[in-house]
Protein backbone atom coordinates (compact mmCIF):
# COMPACT_ATOMS: atom_id res chain seq x y z
CA UNK A 1 0.00 0.00 0.00
CA UNK A 2 2.85 2.43 0.80
CA UNK A 3 4.53 1.69 -2.53
CA UNK A 4 1.29 2.65 -4.31
CA UNK A 5 1.19 5.82 -2.27
CA UNK A 6 4.73 6.80 -3.29
CA UNK A 7 3.91 6.12 -6.94
CA UNK A 8 1.05 8.59 -6.60
CA UNK A 9 3.41 11.13 -5.04
CA UNK A 10 5.87 10.75 -7.90
CA UNK A 11 3.05 11.28 -10.39
CA UNK A 12 1.95 14.44 -8.61
CA UNK A 13 5.47 15.85 -8.48
CA UNK A 14 6.56 14.63 -11.87
CA UNK A 15 10.14 13.47 -11.90
CA UNK A 16 11.16 15.53 -8.85
CA UNK A 17 11.61 14.00 -5.41
CA UNK A 18 8.90 15.36 -3.10
CA UNK A 19 9.66 17.10 0.17
CA UNK A 20 8.39 15.83 3.50
CA UNK A 21 5.62 18.43 3.58
CA UNK A 22 4.82 17.72 -0.06
CA UNK A 23 4.33 14.03 0.59
CA UNK A 24 1.80 14.60 3.35
CA UNK A 25 0.09 17.58 1.72
CA UNK A 26 -0.53 15.83 -1.57
CA UNK A 27 -2.01 12.81 0.22
CA UNK A 28 -4.66 14.71 2.17
CA UNK A 29 -7.42 13.30 -0.01
CA UNK A 30 -6.47 9.66 0.59
CA UNK A 31 -8.04 7.44 3.27
CA UNK A 32 -4.52 6.88 4.65
CA UNK A 33 -3.05 8.25 7.86
CA UNK A 34 0.31 9.48 6.56
CA UNK A 35 3.34 10.76 8.48
CA UNK A 36 6.90 11.51 7.46
CA UNK A 37 9.66 10.69 9.94
CA UNK A 38 13.20 12.05 9.92
CA UNK A 39 16.35 10.01 10.56
CA UNK A 40 15.68 10.04 14.33
CA UNK A 41 12.15 8.69 13.96
CA UNK A 42 10.57 12.06 14.77
CA UNK A 43 7.39 13.11 12.93
CA UNK A 44 8.13 16.09 10.67
CA UNK A 45 5.00 16.13 8.53
CA UNK A 46 1.53 14.57 8.53
CA UNK A 47 -1.61 14.70 6.43
CA UNK A 48 -5.03 15.68 7.81
CA UNK A 49 -6.13 12.08 8.24
CA UNK A 50 -3.12 11.45 10.51
CA UNK A 51 -3.93 14.54 12.60
CA UNK A 52 -7.45 13.26 13.23
CA UNK A 53 -6.10 9.78 13.90
CA UNK A 54 -3.52 11.11 16.37
CA UNK A 55 -6.12 13.12 18.28
CA UNK A 56 -8.51 10.19 18.59
CA UNK A 57 -5.87 7.66 19.63
CA UNK A 58 -3.90 10.08 21.87
CA UNK A 59 -0.39 9.83 20.47
CA UNK A 60 1.98 11.14 23.13
CA UNK A 61 4.92 13.45 22.70
CA UNK A 62 8.32 12.97 24.40
CA UNK A 63 7.09 14.54 27.64
CA UNK A 64 4.31 12.00 27.97
CA UNK A 65 1.59 14.61 27.39
CA UNK A 66 -1.13 14.55 24.76
CA UNK A 67 -0.07 16.95 21.97
CA UNK A 68 -2.37 19.91 21.35
CA UNK A 69 -3.89 18.36 18.22
CA UNK A 70 -0.45 18.54 16.58
CA UNK A 71 1.63 15.36 16.33
CA UNK A 72 4.62 17.17 14.80
CA UNK A 73 7.76 16.68 16.85
CA UNK A 74 6.61 13.41 18.35
CA UNK A 75 9.38 10.80 18.47
CA UNK A 76 7.26 8.07 16.92
CA UNK A 77 9.75 5.26 17.49
CA UNK A 78 10.02 6.17 21.19
CA UNK A 79 6.25 6.48 21.37
CA UNK A 80 5.92 2.88 20.18
CA UNK A 81 8.50 1.78 22.75
CA UNK A 82 6.50 3.43 25.56
CA UNK A 83 3.23 1.73 24.65
CA UNK A 84 1.26 0.04 27.43
CA UNK A 85 1.61 -3.66 28.12
CA UNK A 86 -1.63 -4.54 26.32
CA UNK A 87 -0.21 -3.16 23.03
CA UNK A 88 3.44 -4.04 23.72
CA UNK A 89 3.80 -6.85 21.18
CA UNK A 90 2.39 -4.82 18.28
CA UNK A 91 4.27 -1.66 19.29
CA UNK A 92 7.60 -3.47 19.57
CA UNK A 93 7.14 -4.97 16.11
CA UNK A 94 6.39 -1.52 14.63
CA UNK A 95 9.33 0.13 16.41
CA UNK A 96 11.78 -2.53 15.22
CA UNK A 97 10.45 -2.38 11.68
CA UNK A 98 10.75 1.42 11.61
CA UNK A 99 14.37 1.32 12.79
CA UNK A 100 15.28 -1.07 10.00
CA UNK A 101 13.50 1.02 7.34
CA UNK A 102 15.11 4.28 8.52
CA UNK A 103 18.55 2.67 8.64
CA UNK A 104 18.11 1.29 5.14
CA UNK A 105 18.19 -2.34 6.25
CA UNK A 106 14.64 -2.89 4.97
CA UNK A 107 13.09 -1.59 1.76
CA UNK A 108 9.60 -1.81 3.23
CA UNK A 109 7.83 -2.98 6.37
CA UNK A 110 4.15 -3.70 7.05
CA UNK A 111 2.26 -4.96 10.06
CA UNK A 112 -1.44 -5.64 10.64
CA UNK A 113 -2.81 -4.83 14.08
CA UNK A 114 -6.05 -4.40 15.99
CA UNK A 115 -6.86 -1.23 17.94
CA UNK A 116 -9.44 -1.10 20.71
CA UNK A 117 -8.71 2.48 21.74
CA UNK A 118 -11.46 3.78 19.50
CA UNK A 119 -15.17 3.49 20.19
CA UNK A 120 -15.16 0.17 18.39
CA UNK A 121 -12.65 -2.54 17.57
CA UNK A 122 -10.85 -1.67 14.33
CA UNK A 123 -8.10 -3.23 12.23
CA UNK A 124 -5.25 -1.30 10.61
CA UNK A 125 -2.40 -2.05 8.23
CA UNK A 126 0.77 -0.18 9.23
CA UNK A 127 3.33 0.32 6.46
CA UNK A 128 6.70 2.08 6.25
CA UNK A 129 9.09 2.80 3.36
CA UNK A 130 12.26 4.90 3.17
CA UNK A 131 11.99 8.55 2.15
CA UNK A 132 12.04 8.85 -1.67
CA UNK A 133 14.93 11.32 -1.50
CA UNK A 134 18.53 10.26 -2.27
CA UNK A 135 20.93 10.52 0.64
CA UNK A 136 18.27 11.42 3.17
CA UNK A 137 17.35 9.06 5.99
CA UNK A 138 13.79 8.82 7.20
CA UNK A 139 10.55 7.04 6.43
CA UNK A 140 7.03 7.53 5.20
CA UNK A 141 4.61 5.65 7.45
CA UNK A 142 0.91 5.00 6.96
CA UNK A 143 -1.99 3.45 8.82
CA UNK A 144 -4.77 2.12 6.60
CA UNK A 145 -8.12 1.21 8.14
CA UNK A 146 -8.88 -2.31 6.85
CA UNK A 147 -11.74 -3.04 9.24
CA UNK A 148 -14.29 -3.50 6.46
CA UNK A 149 -11.99 -6.01 4.78
CA UNK A 150 -11.45 -7.92 8.00
CA UNK A 151 -14.98 -7.81 9.41
CA UNK A 152 -16.42 -10.72 7.35
CA UNK A 153 -13.53 -12.97 8.31
CA UNK A 154 -13.57 -11.75 11.91
CA UNK A 155 -17.32 -12.28 12.12
CA UNK A 156 -16.99 -15.79 10.68
CA UNK A 157 -14.27 -16.63 13.20
CA UNK A 158 -16.35 -15.30 16.09
CA UNK A 159 -19.38 -17.24 14.91
CA UNK A 160 -17.29 -20.39 14.57
CA UNK A 161 -15.88 -19.87 18.07
CA UNK A 162 -19.37 -19.33 19.49
CA UNK A 163 -20.61 -22.45 17.73
CA UNK A 164 -17.67 -24.45 19.08
CA UNK A 165 -18.32 -23.24 22.63
CA UNK A 166 -22.02 -24.05 22.29
CA UNK A 167 -21.15 -27.52 21.01
CA UNK A 168 -18.78 -28.06 23.93
CA UNK A 169 -21.46 -26.96 26.39
CA UNK A 170 -23.96 -29.29 24.71
CA UNK A 171 -21.58 -32.21 24.95
CA UNK A 172 -20.81 -31.34 28.57
CA UNK A 173 -24.54 -31.30 29.33
CA UNK A 174 -25.03 -34.66 27.67
CA UNK A 175 -22.05 -36.07 29.53
CA UNK A 176 -23.41 -34.82 32.84
CA UNK A 177 -26.75 -36.47 32.14
CA UNK A 178 -25.40 -39.67 30.65
CA UNK A 179 -25.64 -42.85 32.70
CA UNK A 180 -23.34 -44.77 30.39
CA UNK A 181 -19.73 -45.58 31.09
CA UNK A 182 -17.02 -46.46 28.61
CA UNK A 183 -14.67 -49.41 28.45
CA UNK A 184 -11.95 -50.86 26.28
CA UNK A 185 -10.49 -54.35 25.98
CA UNK A 186 -7.28 -55.93 24.74
CA UNK A 187 -7.22 -58.52 21.91
CA UNK A 188 -8.10 -61.23 24.44
CA UNK A 189 -11.31 -59.29 25.31
CA UNK A 190 -10.07 -58.42 28.83
CA UNK A 191 -11.12 -54.95 30.04
CA UNK A 192 -8.12 -52.61 30.07
CA UNK A 193 -9.79 -49.20 30.51
CA UNK A 194 -12.90 -47.96 32.30
CA UNK A 195 -14.10 -44.35 32.11
CA UNK A 196 -17.13 -42.53 33.44
CA UNK A 197 -18.22 -45.25 35.88
CA UNK A 198 -20.09 -43.66 38.81
CA UNK A 199 -22.17 -46.55 40.25
CA UNK A 200 -20.10 -48.30 42.95
CA UNK A 201 -23.21 -50.15 44.14
CA UNK A 202 -22.92 -52.38 41.05
CA UNK A 203 -19.58 -53.70 42.18
CA UNK A 204 -17.93 -52.85 38.89
CA UNK A 205 -15.20 -50.63 40.27
CA UNK A 206 -11.96 -50.45 38.32
CA UNK A 207 -10.13 -52.98 40.49
CA UNK A 208 -12.96 -55.50 40.08
CA UNK A 209 -13.31 -54.95 36.32
CA UNK A 210 -9.86 -54.54 34.80
CA UNK A 211 -8.38 -57.75 33.47
CA UNK A 212 -11.74 -59.55 33.20
CA UNK A 213 -13.96 -60.28 30.21
CA UNK A 214 -17.58 -59.15 30.02
CA UNK A 215 -18.75 -62.70 30.58
CA UNK A 216 -16.67 -62.93 33.76
CA UNK A 217 -18.45 -59.84 35.09
CA UNK A 218 -21.85 -61.54 35.09
CA UNK A 219 -23.09 -63.09 38.34
CA UNK A 220 -24.61 -65.61 38.23
CA UNK A 221 -23.39 -66.79 34.82
CA UNK A 222 -26.56 -68.00 33.14
CA UNK A 223 -27.78 -68.36 29.56
CA UNK A 224 -24.72 -69.97 27.95
CA UNK A 225 -26.34 -69.67 24.52
CA UNK A 226 -26.31 -65.86 24.84
CA UNK A 227 -22.61 -65.89 25.59
CA UNK A 228 -21.88 -68.35 22.79
CA UNK A 229 -23.48 -65.96 20.27
CA UNK A 230 -21.56 -63.10 21.83
CA UNK A 231 -18.30 -65.04 21.50
CA UNK A 232 -19.08 -65.70 17.84
CA UNK A 233 -19.44 -61.94 17.30
CA UNK A 234 -16.13 -61.29 19.03
CA UNK A 235 -14.24 -63.94 17.11
CA UNK A 236 -15.67 -62.62 13.84
CA UNK A 237 -14.71 -59.04 14.86
CA UNK A 238 -18.32 -57.92 14.50
CA UNK A 239 -19.88 -55.05 16.46
CA UNK A 240 -22.45 -56.14 19.02
CA UNK A 241 -25.39 -54.22 20.41
CA UNK A 242 -27.63 -54.35 23.47
CA UNK A 243 -26.10 -57.38 25.13
CA UNK A 244 -27.73 -57.61 28.58
CA UNK A 245 -26.13 -59.39 31.51
CA UNK A 246 -27.06 -59.55 35.18
CA UNK A 247 -24.98 -58.88 38.24
CA UNK A 248 -25.61 -59.40 41.95
CA UNK A 249 -24.11 -56.70 44.15
CA UNK A 250 -22.54 -57.11 47.59
CA UNK A 251 -25.98 -56.74 49.21
CA UNK A 252 -27.51 -59.52 47.14
CA UNK A 253 -29.51 -57.18 44.91
CA UNK A 254 -29.76 -57.92 41.20
CA UNK A 255 -28.75 -55.41 38.54
CA UNK A 256 -28.94 -55.52 34.77
CA UNK A 257 -26.30 -54.05 32.48
CA UNK A 258 -26.73 -53.39 28.75
CA UNK A 259 -23.53 -53.38 26.70
CA UNK A 260 -22.64 -52.44 23.13
CA UNK A 261 -19.21 -52.51 21.51
CA UNK A 262 -17.22 -52.42 18.31
CA UNK A 263 -13.76 -53.70 17.36
CA UNK A 264 -10.86 -51.31 16.86
CA UNK A 265 -7.63 -51.75 14.92
CA UNK A 266 -4.20 -50.13 14.75
CA UNK A 267 -2.80 -48.17 11.79
CA UNK A 268 -1.80 -51.33 9.91
CA UNK A 269 -5.12 -53.10 10.52
CA UNK A 270 -4.13 -55.35 13.43
CA UNK A 271 -6.99 -56.15 15.81
CA UNK A 272 -6.49 -54.36 19.15
CA UNK A 273 -9.67 -55.23 21.02
CA UNK A 274 -13.11 -53.77 21.58
CA UNK A 275 -14.40 -50.40 22.72
CA UNK A 276 -17.89 -49.87 23.99
CA UNK A 277 -20.42 -48.47 26.42
CA UNK A 278 -22.35 -49.95 29.32
CA UNK A 279 -25.58 -48.78 30.87
CA UNK A 280 -27.34 -49.80 34.08
CA UNK A 281 -30.90 -50.68 32.97
CA UNK A 282 -32.03 -52.17 36.28
CA UNK A 283 -34.78 -49.57 36.69
CA UNK A 284 -36.11 -50.21 33.17
CA UNK A 285 -36.13 -53.99 33.75
CA UNK A 286 -37.96 -53.55 37.07
CA UNK A 287 -40.52 -51.24 35.42
CA UNK A 288 -41.10 -53.75 32.62
CA UNK A 289 -41.62 -56.53 35.19
CA UNK A 290 -44.16 -54.39 37.09
CA UNK A 291 -46.08 -53.68 33.87
CA UNK A 292 -46.11 -57.39 33.06
CA UNK A 293 -47.42 -58.20 36.53
CA UNK A 294 -50.24 -55.68 36.17
CA UNK A 295 -51.21 -57.20 32.84
CA UNK A 296 -50.98 -60.78 34.16
CA UNK A 297 -51.02 -60.91 37.97
CA UNK A 298 -50.93 -64.77 37.93
CA UNK A 299 -48.49 -65.73 35.18
CA UNK A 300 -48.23 -69.34 36.48
CA UNK A 301 -51.99 -69.99 36.55
CA UNK A 302 -53.48 -72.02 33.73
Amino acid sequence: MTAVMLDMVATIKGSAYPSADGIAHNLNGLPLHVAVLDQTGTIVSVNEAWRRFATITHFLDSSGEVPDEDPLGVDYVSFCERESVEFRRSADAVANGLRHVISGALATFSFEYCSERLTERRFFLFSATPLPQPGRRGAVVTHLDITQLRQPAESALLQAADAARASERRLDDFADLALEWFWETDPAYRVTALEGYTEPSLGLERERTLGRTLRELETPRDDPEKWRRHQDDLDARRPFHNLVYSRIDDNGDSHYIRVSGKPYFDAVGAFMGYRGVSLDITAQVAAAERRAERLDPNPGAS
